[in-house]
């Protein structure tokens, strides 16, 4: 049995492909990602 976690954090510059339709207050140039990642095997 094993857990497998991995997370990972981005620092992006720029809003090329962000949609407006999910933005509708406008958007940052400068916003951070964060993700997680969480597995298990068994």
């Amino acid at each position: 049995m094993i857990w497998n976690v991995k997370l990972e954090g981005h620092v992006m510059d720029g809003a090329a492909q962000l949609l407006y339709q999910d933005n509708p207050d406008g958007m940052d140039d400068n916003w951070l990602l964060f993700a997680a990642k969480v597995s298990f095997t068994f």
